[in-house]
């Protein structure tokens, strides 16, 4: 008779081969029937189980659809208390990440206090989630609380994820100052930024209007991504190398070039067009963002022109006034007493 071992191994295969998760769930069911041996499940049988359910792939056979069933996946977890079967890390692992990974947010502070409750101690996979679900809701104290633990756990110290997930989380709210500092103790820790923590600064720069920031940090983003291109000129390793490249989200460069034209800073937006340029985007969206920067940079210097020409004419006006000659300092509809 099979064992708990091979049904472990049927529902695997049917859920990572045959995408069939509808199909792993009726065999988890039928298994526990006395007609078919009344096999107990374990913690690998429902984690198993509890994965298919929250990883369901677009275009797959099962009946539930895309993204995880939130309603089965719980039901799952009272069955193994009500059985005395211990969630293990990976099981809160495999839950917590499916509640951030789809927006609830609910689901994910319940589960992670729940994990505490049950003193299942978590990893760093654990840590990292929850910091993302922190960041997700724009509570970066909160994700401070959980780097710390991170950084003072038996992990070896917070790693570049961490770190990334820190800085995003002030990125969101625009601390841009505390963004730049945990970007030195990255640093300092030998830590090389990659493309989320660049784009999370970009972001933070934006949010408080510090132009120069901003340009800065997609300029060096630019030369990171020039110097892989020459590297890939030169190595036979070109795939890997192409994913190491710092690449800004096409968004951030719209949103800082707004940014700057919006501060009347045309030449950190101009800088900011060419670095698109340098690392690759099409010379026609290039050249759509070069266009609106001169367009705006023109309109400025006529509202400029206009409001300075309108200066000297009130100016004008009020010399002739206190001089005795017609003038239009005062109109008949303003109350000059005011």
């Amino acid at each position: 008779d099979p064992d708990v071992y091979v049904y472990s191994q049927l529902m695997d295969h049917l859920i990572k081969k045959k995408n069939d998760v509808d199909a792993a769930d009726h065999l988890f069911q039928k298994m526990q029937l006395e007609s078919f041996g009344g096999v107990k499940p374990n913690v690998v049988v429902y984690n198993i189980l509890l994965r298919g359910l929250c990883n369901q792939q677009q275009g797959g056979l099962s009946k539930n659809g895309v993204g995880w069933h939130r309603q089965r996946c719980l039901e799952l977890l009272k069955e193994m208390g009500a059985g005395g079967i211990k969630p293990n890390t990976s099981t809160f692992n495999t839950l917590i990440s499916a509640a951030v990974s789809n927006g609830d947010q609910e689901a994910a502070s319940k589960l992670f206090r729940l994990m505490t409750d049950l003193k299942v101690e978590p990893d760093r996979m654990t840590f990292t989630t929850i910091m993302k679900h922190f960041s997700n809701q724009r509570q970066p104290e909160e994700v401070e609380k959980i780097f710390a633990q991170l950084d003072a756990g038996p992990f070896g110290g917070a790693d570049k994820i961490a770190f990334n997930c820190l800085i995003g989380a002030y990125g969101k709210v625009g601390e841009l100052a505390r963004a730049k500092e945990m970007l030195r103790e990255m640093l300092g820790r030998g830590l090389q930024p990659d493309s989320v923590t660049y784009n999370s600064l970009v972001r933070a720069a934006c949010a408080e209007k510090d132009v120069e920031s901003a340009v800065a940090f997609i300029k060096k983003a630019s030369g990171n991504k020039q110097q892989h291109q020459q590297q890939r000129d030169r190595s036979q390793h070109r795939k890997r190398e192409q994913q190491q490249a710092i690449r800004i989200a096409p968004s951030l460069y719209d949103l800082t070039i707004k940014t700057c034209v919006a501060a009347g800073k045309f030449d950190s937006a101009d800088a900011t067009v060419k670095c698109m340029a340098e690392v690759g985007i099409s010379e026609l969206e290039v050249e759509l963002r070069d266009q609106f920067v001169a367009l705006s940079r023109e309109q400025f210097e006529r509202e400029k022109t206009f409001k300075g020409a309108e200066k000297q004419s009130v100016a004008m006006e009020r010399v002739k006034f206190w001089v005795g000659l017609p003038n239009n300092y005062y109109s008949d509809n303003e109350d000059w007493r005011q």
